[in-house]
């Protein structure tokens, strides 16, 4: 940009130059023959680049020069020669007025300003910017630069004047205050100045006080004149200048560091026109966080948070296709990129660097709660092995860092990252929300939340202690609540996310000896169908899933404190394995599926149960009317239930058949058989 500036301005002298000499101006022509000349020199020497652009700017100086010559001894004759006395007089206006061609501007805010700065009314000859580092002191001096374009700017450092030989150094002042004079009006601008002219001392070298010296009588010296000429400091450490250099700057100007509402507006200004789901509400948050950071910091910070996507995809070495929200249109479903691992049935074995700009999107960040065992663990693991990244939760912190190190086997790249966090999502959702907003914070927010905290509790209605019910609507209910509260805003803002909801198909169908577990797994199904239609136009889906019986450590432990009947209702069914179950949960997750079952019984159990659940697409409708008749009655529904209803009665008389027969010897004819409830 400067080398640019510095190249025009000597065009431009140049171009002026010959219209005066034309107009038959020789002495004003021969002025800025010069001064182009010496702007075409400094290029050539400091900005130039090529030995092409080199020769051509000195072609041109020789022959600005040798016209300059010329106009000098033209002028020289000239003056030599007679000449009658005339009156000098300026330009006259309308009035006939006379004008000395330097006095008031035709501008009305510069005649303003002129008419201010009269009699004792002067300009500061010296301003001095000091303050802490990073704050923007020498862009101050560039947006003076830029503002004061009639004037001539010089920006000197201190390798800029000081010499190895002695005596050179002071001289090198001396012609750059002469230089700024014959170049008024100028300014000077000397970036830590304290490097230059810092306390006096007897340690120091005679160098060193001989160039502050030199300072001080250019400055502000008997017999020079530095009328148009302004000295512009900047310093980190103002009680280091001596103290003669920090007299004569007069004017001295506090940079401090910047306040909330300046750091969030820097936080928007360095993130430009980068894609990005931030609010105005996150800027002020993030300008409140920041407080003693300077903008230097603050444009550190956003330069390293937008390499963070480029760290988690750049050793990726597989990647496929997702449908995602276009980066130009967030309500627009394009073909995206994301990493993946290699066993992927439709992995494509490429590199980040093959992938286009606009196609790429950073891995997927999971949140599992319950996720130190069973399903929960495995459903980290299947995201772990597609690429996420994993925020796992859990409350026994020890069965946690086991999960955690068992995870990190499954990794796509070295990038990824398993944050664990042992936490109880049931109590205190303040607490809660505090924890996973610190979790968003390190990993980046949330994708895909997947409830998988849960526990059972089996037995007769009146035989289960009243606390049982509240414990178990606490860990069931709220413990899904809380999280998906915490991460629900940032996924509208970003207008992206998969909320995941793990039921069971207890909570489809109600079973026996299940009154209080059961009515905790209806509840989530009734807060994912209100939830889905709030979050539908945000591009946010919700997904219940309905696993059958799971071979988990939490099943086993179940299956020793069954009732007869529930025990034998769970026999007439397979248990699943947890990895299975994971696959099918977070596959119909990613695809925006409502409900998620496993295996035909599950699915046939979803369709028959599905009642005014929202609809994923055109089969799910389909089956619904196909199972539907003209006055809304599910015959083959009715049918089917009426068998698993009629199933589960005999089981429950067979079991009470069971416990007569064990009863003790003394009692008076048969067992009793109990009645059908």
């Amino acid at each position: 940009m400067a080398a640019t500036s510095n190249l025009q301005k000597a065009i431009d002298l140049a171009s002026k130059a010959a219209q005066e000499d034309k107009a038959g101006n020789f002495e004003e022509a021969l002025r800025l023959y010069q001064h182009a000349v010496q702007y075409f020199l400094h290029v050539v020497k400091y900005e130039a680049q090529g030995d092409k652009a080199k020769q051509s700017i000195r072609a041109k100086c020789t022959e600005y020069l040798d016209r300059a010559e010329k106009l000098k001894e033209y002028l020289k004759k000239k003056e030599k020669a007679p000449l009658k006395p005339v009156k000098e007089s300026g330009p006259t206006d309308e009035k006939g007025n006379d004008s000395d061609g330097e006095g008031e501007s035709d501008d009305p805010e510069k005649k303003k300003l002129q008419n201010q700065l009269q009699g004792k009314r002067t300009p500061w000859r010296g301003i001095l910017l000091f303050g802490p580092p990073g704050t923007g002191k020498s862009y101050l001096a560039k947006a003076v630069a830029t503002e004061a374009n009639n004037s001539t700017f010089f920006s000197v450092s201190s390798s800029d004047l000081v010499s190895k030989w002695l005596g050179e150094s002071e001289k090198l002042v001396k012609n750059l205050f002469q230089l700024a004079r014959e170049n008024k009006p100028s300014i000077i601008f000397i970036d830590e100045i304290d490097s230059l002219c810092g306390s006096r001392s007897e340690n120091e070298s005679e160098a060193a006080r001989r160039i502050k010296t030199e300072f001080l009588v250019q400055m502000q010296g008997v017999g020079t004149d530095n009328e148009g000429i302004l000295v512009l400091g900047a310093t980190n450490i103002p009680w280091v200048l001596d103290s003669a250099i920090r007299r004569r700057f007069e004017k001295r100007i506090y940079i401090p560091l910047p306040e909330d509402h300046a750091r969030a507006a820097m936080f928007k200004l360095h993130l430009g026109t980068t894609q990005n789901t931030l609010a105005e509400s996150d800027y002020r948050e993030l300008g409140k966080r920041t407080d003693g950071y300077s903008g230097a910091d603050i444009s550190i910070i956003v330069r390293d948070a937008l390499m963070q996507p480029v760290r988690k995809v750049q050793s990726a070495t597989h990647f496929k296709k997702v449908k995602g929200p276009s980066l130009s249109d967030p309500n627009v479903q394009v073909d995206l990129f994301t990493p993946c691992s290699p066993g992927e049935p439709s992995a494509i074995e490429m590199t980040w660097m093959d992938v286009p700009g606009d196609k790429l999107l950073e891995p997927v960040v999971s949140m599992v709660t319950g996720g130190s065992s069973g399903i929960g663990k495995c459903v980290a693991i299947e995201c772990f092995k597609q690429g996420a990244f994993i925020t796992l939760i859990a409350r026994n912190e020890c069965r946690l860092l086991e999960a955690k190190k068992e995870i990190e086997k499954f990794s796509v790249n070295d990038k990824q990252v398993v944050h664990s966090i042992s936490l109880d999502v049931c109590k205190d959702a303040a607490n809660v929300e505090r924890a996973l907003k610190q979790a968003q914070e390190k990993l980046g927010p949330v994708d895909m939340l997947v409830n998988c905290a849960g526990t059972s509790i089996n037995g007769k209605f009146e035989d289960i202690d009243i606390s049982k019910f509240e414990q178990l609507m606490a860990i069931n209910y709220l413990g899904s609540v809380y999280p998906t509260r915490a991460v629900v805003t940032t996924m509208k803002e970003r207008r992206r996310g998969r909320i995941v909801f793990v039921s069971s198909q207890a909570g489809q169908v109600g079973l026996f000896g299940y009154t209080a577990y059961s009515s905790t797994k209806f509840a989530l199904r009734g807060l994912a169908e209100a939830l889905q239609m709030e979050v539908k136009p945000y591009n946010i889906y919700v997904t219940v899933a309905y696993p059958p019986d799971t071979d988990t450590p939490g099943f086993a432990e179940e299956s020793q404190t069954k009732i007869l009947e529930t025990k034998l209702i769970s026999e007439t069914s397979s248990v699943c394995k947890p990895d299975h179950v994971a696959r099918i949960i977070v596959k119909d997750a990613i695809q925006g599926k409502f409900a998620s079952s496993v295996g035909t019984d599950g699915h046939m159990l979803t369709i028959l149960t599905g009642g005014m659940s929202p609809i994923s697409s055109l089969a799910e409708a389909l089956q619904a009317m196909h199972f539907n008749t003209e006055d809304g009655t599910p015959l083959q529904i009715r049918f089917i239930i009426n068998i698993t209803c009629g199933i589960q009665y005999w089981l429950h008389f067979k079991s009470g058949f069971h416990r007569a027969s064990q009863t003790e010897e003394g009692n008076t004819g048969k067992a009793e058989i109990p009645l059908r409830p």
